[in-house]
């Protein structure tokens, strides 16, 4: 066989080539092997590497890419999804493949607890995953946290109760003043005493402020002016908080009484039926308007250590939670029981039909020797938990009943020592646990799914001031029901550019200096002047971005200031991993 070559170089021409691939495929196997062979080894080293190269890539094909969608996604199904992050940066073409598995990544955030139902319906579900990842992983490095103490005003004494809602702090310092903050300025808008010793506070911004005191009676204060004293703006000036000097200036009602300390209380503002329970061993139900009494119930021997008012948990009625030291109580009435008016007779009335009032069911509690319940309990969307611990304080376990039937759902054995039930979502629970260095408690996150502890958060020691620790307050316990890491590393989401949370707000005006927050009183009223933002004009996205409570709590020795822990912010977040 003859071959034509160029003056310039030795290549073939394109029949002699064709015309030497019929003869070589038309050869044996083994002949076909030699003459390779021989080609081969005539050829210099340049040209063996190039046919190595090729080689390999023959000799090791892209299976995966090569099986049928359906073939791929059940191969996808049994692989973590922190392995599959990896395989997306093996190249272009595996990561545009992986990206299309919007069920497989769903499965990946189910298992480590992304929020589903809060996931905007545009945002991938891939980087859902990741964000969520970086979240849960902050959490268990312990680098998720932030702390910070703040300093009452004028006031040098230990903080004893603390009350969350809705981007407002409530506290109540131990010679009995009380303070309501606006979180994102870290200072409080209205400030008076009050009188006896106050033993636990419930307040709703707004609307009013329940106080139960030690010595049995209960007090609501007005606060309808409150969110004006946030929001006003006079001659472009904000106006400066008022502290009240009078105790009367915004006292409602006494509703008396107990026969002992009020340890906890509750109400609701459309049913404006105010419950409390203490030391007397009864709950009371109250109207929050009128102070009348209407109803009372008799716990026997036992303290009532906590009472939840779920109003409208049936389609037929309300219901009430209560905690005592040998049972959890849960208790019923109807709809039509609950009054509409101020008048004292039909208060009567509606007294007559709380007396419809039923025990539906109860939990009992410390039926062993072995063991004891800690006191207080938390509910979610669909189950009440309660801690058991053992005597020697070894081993705790949470169980958890159905909030509808009372029955036992699951039993979780914890790995730590736990002092409080803080709070429970739909697949985080947060618990107070000892310690490990002298005068500090540990907070811990536990997954309820499966059972494991998350990651956990050195904190100050606080000395309980009831027993359900009036002195603690969580923050907002949406992030409980699951994982968002879009809200705190998608740059696009948190400027707006989502859909369902788009702001007309400038970005600029969440620059790096508005992170700051040991500004004063004047510098952060001038501020916000400068940067012509009222408190009303932050999106909610944004503002709970910035200003994300997960507890606040007195201190034991401490005075003039209380511990608070947020979420750590975006900026610090970026500044943190750079």
């Amino acid at each position: 066989m003859t071959f034509s070559l160029s003056q310039n170089n030795f290549t073939m021409a394109e029949e002699k080539i064709e015309e030497f691939k019929e003869i070589f495929m038309s050869i044996p196997r083994n002949e076909q092997f030699s003459l390779f062979s021989s080609l081969l080894l005539s050829s210099d080293d340049y040209l063996k590497w190039r046919l190595k190269s090729l080689i390999n890539t023959f000799d090791t094909p892209d299976f995966v890419t090569m099986l049928p969608p359906e073939i791929q996604m059940q191969i996808f199904s049994y692989i973590d999804g922190c392995s599959l992050l990896a395989a997306c940066q093996v190249s272009k073409k595996w990561n545009e493949l992986l990206k299309v598995f919007d069920i497989v990544w769903k499965k990946k955030c189910l298992e480590i607890g992304v929020c589903i139902k809060d996931k905007p319906p545009s945002y991938p579900w891939i980087k859902a995953f990741s964000k969520s990842m970086k979240q849960l992983h902050m959490i268990k490095e312990g680098s998720a946290f932030c702390e910070k103490f703040i300093n009452l005003q004028n006031n040098n004494t230990l903080v004893k109760a603390v009350d969350y809602n809705d981007g407002y702090l409530c506290t109540v310092s131990n010679d009995d003043c009380i303070s309501i903050w606006v979180l994102d300025l870290n200072v409080p808008i209205l400030t008076f005493p009050v009188y006896h010793t106050v033993s636990c506070v419930k307040f709703k911004p707004g609307f009013v402020m329940v106080c139960g005191h030690f010595s049995g009676i209960l007090t609501s204060w007005d606060l309808s002016e409150m969110n004006d004293l946030c929001y006003r703006v006079q001659n472009g000036n904000f106006i400066v908080p008022i502290n009240y000097g009078s105790t009367f200036s915004l006292l409602l009602m006494k509703y008396k009484m107990h026969g002992g300390p009020v340890f906890s209380c509750d109400f609701d503002q459309e049913l404006e039926v105010l419950i409390s329970g203490g030391g007397d061993k009864n709950i009371k139900f109250w109207d929050i308007r009128s102070g009348a009494l209407l109803h009372s119930i008799n716990s026997d021997s036992q303290w009532v250590l906590k009472v939840v008012l779920l109003p409208n948990f049936t389609e037929t009625g309300h219901t009430v939670i209560a905690m005592r030291r040998e049972a959890v109580d849960k208790y019923h009435w109807p709809k039509q029981a609950h009054h509409c008016s101020l008048d004292s007779s039909e208060a009567q009335n509606a007294s007559k039909n709380l007396n419809l009032i039923q025990l539906t069911v109860s939990v009992p509690l410390n039926e062993s020797d072995d063991v004891f319940t800690i006191p207080g309990f938390q509910i979610n969307n669909r189950c009440i938990g309660l801690i058991i611990q053992d005597l020697q304080e070894k081993y705790a376990t949470l169980n958890l009943f159905d909030l509808e039937s009372f029955k036992k759902h699951a039993t979780i054995p914890l790995q730590f020592k736990a002092r409080k039930f803080l709070a429970m979502g739909d697949r985080f629970a947060l618990f107070l646990s000892v310690g490990k260095a002298l005068y500090t408690s540990s907070l811990v996150v536990v997954d309820i799914m499966t059972g494991k502890t998350v990651g956990s958060q050195t904190i100050p020691h606080s000395k309980m001031t009831t027993p359900d620790g009036s002195q603690l307050a969580i923050g907002d316990t949406r992030w409980l029901d699951g994982l968002r890491g879009w809200e705190f590393f998608d740059d696009e989401f948190l400027l707006g550019k989502e859909e369902n949370f788009s702001t007309n707000v400038k970005p600029s005006a969440y620059s790096e200096h508005e992170f700051k927050t040991d500004y004063s009183f004047d510098e952060c009223l001038g501020r916000c002047i400068t940067n012509d933002i009222c408190r009303k004009q932050i999106p909610k996205s944004l503002n709970s971005e910035r200003r994300f409570l997960i507890l606040a709590s007195g201190l034991k020795s401490e005075n003039g200031k209380f511990f608070s822990l947020w979420w750590r912010r975006r900026f610090d977040i970026k500044t943190k991993m750079e």
